[in-house]
């Protein structure tokens, strides 16, 4: 019986697995697959909700606690009474189902997390586990020295009070306001030599002793590219490793792949300028510089890696999540609309001067429509340093301001709904296809089909729900369509079954209306209307026969007739046949966020908008 299928019932007895200290941990041991060395010694598991915020960079840290039961002293004989023996050890939970044959390879995993802080209460241990991510949480960049003897703004040699080796041997300085870059180091005197006073537009100063020296590490290049750098290096061991401090995170927990392909699609081209001294919180840095303005938020992935997420930015995928009534408990939707946020003003500082620590260029705009209609409001301000004038700036910082304004500049709705937790694999920030009748629409009833995406999450192993809270993309008024796919039948296996091409069948939905088109006539073979009602891999069932179309038979073609009768012929062969959408009015709500045609610049049947192209 399968994790999802006993969702279904009402009666739910929970278990929950842990693997901790190379030992499995359980409320009760799984019905089959696993056996549990520690059953009935965990008890008061919680596991906290996760979001993030549109208006904040950051993300909610998975955490949880649990407590371990120290029956005959199984837990006080893993460490011997040290309790910081199991600071960062890692924590695998698994959520299951009792007493119905459940395999524990059924069970439900989560994001691994990492212990953060462990007390003895009376005869048990209290644990609790923070994902990997929170390791960003930390200073960097600090590596520094301190001036032996007062110096003149025209010094070139500077002494230093500690050993230098540690520095590299040519690089750039920062003493108090003032930038110096050097080209040696004679590590007998530790002394820095060849030093230029006054680099990045900063003012060659005397210093006095005691005044502290910072290694300044400048790093240039494309943004994501540039959160890999810090996320790694100094020890995590990717090509990324490249700087001489970092989160020093183990590459292995990291998507990489993920960052890279979210690279590739939105930052392609896109370069920064930053330097790097004196950073009180890696986390702090990269959300106020990166993360921010390009609506990009590092979290945690199904695979329990570190990975990146991007809001505002419509994503589509034919593997797209879809959550509807057969998933949402329906008397728990909850929307909701407040003006309260809105952003009609944007305001970017960019082409900052480290030495003169000012901005040189303002960006700013605004949407005079929402203006008009709710009134000027404060204006969303952003100060970016890496953003430089001369590595095309103003278009950056044009496009963050542009995608501000098309998603804020108006009121758009969150909703909040309870589903069964076969959709607890859903993570923060995917898109997803929401589906329900009891929300509203933008035509005024209660057929809600849209993407939106994830911004909160919350998971109840005693009750198998799930809670949501989701939001729109970027809107702009213009309808965005996609593509609709449309095969070529390889062949029948029956009236009603079809084969479609290798990999093509995934890209169907069990619930959609097709109808069949002729590749001979360049038409629809017939005015029937088939819903998909069953995909097996590339093999797809339809609710009824097809009729009026040839079936190939081992002594010729049969063709099909509308009271089911089959009369022999010489007919139309394989690949002749397509199954395509069918028209606007007869397809499913979902279906029709795919491109259809309207009668010229008219709404669809429904009230809805036509869709538009445009550059």
């Amino acid at each position: 019986m399968s994790y999802e299928a006993e969702l279904l019932k009402k009666q739910y007895i929970p278990n929950t697995v842990i693997e901790f200290m190379g030992q499995y941990w359980a409320i009760r041991e799984p019905d089959s697959g696993l056996t549990v060395q520690n059953k009935g010694l965990l008890d008061q598991v919680v596991i906290n909700p996760t979001k993030v915020d549109p208006f904040a960079a950051n993300t909610t840290i998975n955490t949880y606690s649990f407590k371990l039961i120290d029956k005959a002293l199984k837990v006080t004989s893993l460490f011997n009474g040290n309790l910081k023996f199991f600071q960062s050890q890692r924590v695998r939970i698994w959520i299951g189902r009792s007493f119905v044959g459940m395999p524990f390879s059924d069970y439900l995993p989560l994001p691994d997390t990492f212990v953060s802080a462990v007390t003895r209460d009376g005869a048990a241990y209290n644990f609790s586990s923070k994902e990997a991510k929170d390791r960003l949480n930390r200073a960097a960049f600090n590596l520094s020295n301190k001036l032996e003897v007062d110096i003149l703004a025209a010094t070139t040699q500077i002494d230093a009070v500690n050993d230098l080796s540690t520095f590299p041997t040519s690089g750039l300085v920062k003493i108090e306001d003032e930038f110096l870059s050097y080209t040696g180091i004679d590590t007998t005197f530790n002394r820095l030599t060849g030093c230029v006073r006054g680099e990045k537009n900063s003012i060659p100063v005397d210093h006095q002793a005691g005044a502290t020296i910072y290694l300044v590490t400048e790093v240039v290049g494309n943004p994501v590219d540039i959160l890999l750098k810090v996320l790694t290096s100094s020890g995590g061991g990717s090509v990324y490793d490249v700087l001489p401090d970092g989160a020093a995170i183990d590459q292995s927990l990291i998507n990489i792949t993920q960052f890279e392909a979210l690279r590739n699609e939105f930052f392609a081209g896109q370069s920064y300028n930053l330097l790097f001294y004196g950073v009180p919180s890696i986390q702090k840095l990269l959300e106020q510089e990166i993360l921010f303005a390009n609506d990009l938020r590092i979290i945690t992935d199904k695979s329990s890696k570190i990975s990146l997420a991007i809001l505002n930015r419509n994503l589509f995928n034919d593997q797209m999540p879809i959550i509807d009534e057969t998933s949402i408990k329906l008397a728990s939707t909850r929307y909701t609309v407040d003006d309260s946020e809105i952003i009609n003003s944007v305001s970017i500082e960019y082409d900052y001067s480290e030495g003169t620590k000012k901005f040189l260029k303002l960006y700013t705009a605004e949407d005079a429509d929402s203006i008009a209609e709710f009134g000027r409001r404060d204006p969303l301000e952003l100060s970016l340093k890496g953003v430089k004038a001369s590595m095309n700036g103003e278009m950056i910082v044009g496009d963050i301001a542009q995608r501000f304004l098309a998603r804020f500049s108006y009121p758009r709705p969150q909703i909040n709904f309870t589903s069964q937790m076969d959709k607890s694999l859903v993570n923060l920030a995917d898109k997803v296809q929401l589906s329900s009748s009891e929300i509203p629409s933008d035509i005024g009833g209660l057929t809600f089909a849209e993407t939106v995406e994830v911004l909160e999450r919350g998971i109840n192993y005693k009750t198998g729900d799930v809670t949501f809270k989701v939001g729109f993309t970027s809107f702009t008024g213009i309808r965005e369509c996609y593509l609709a796919p449309s095969d070529t039948v390889l062949h029948f296996d029956t009236p009603r079954i079809v084969n479609v091409g290798a990999g093509r069948g995934s890209l169907y939905q069990v619930g959609w209306k097709m109808r069949l088109y002729s590749n001979v006539t360049r038409d629809h073979h017939s005015e029937q209307v088939n819903e998909i009602v069953g995909i097996n891999g590339d093999v797809i069932t339809f609710d009824n026969d097809w009729t009026g179309f040839y079936l190939a038979k081992e002594d010729g073609f049969a063709l099909l007739q509308e009271d089911g009768s089959f009369i022999l012929t010489k007919g139309l062969e394989d690949n002749e046949m397509r199954i395509m959408f069918a028209d606007y009015d007869q397809v499913t709500e979902m279906q029709k966020r795919y491109c259809f045609i309207s009668a010229g610049s008219a709404p669809f049947a429904d009230g809805k908008k036509p869709y538009q192209i445009t550059l």
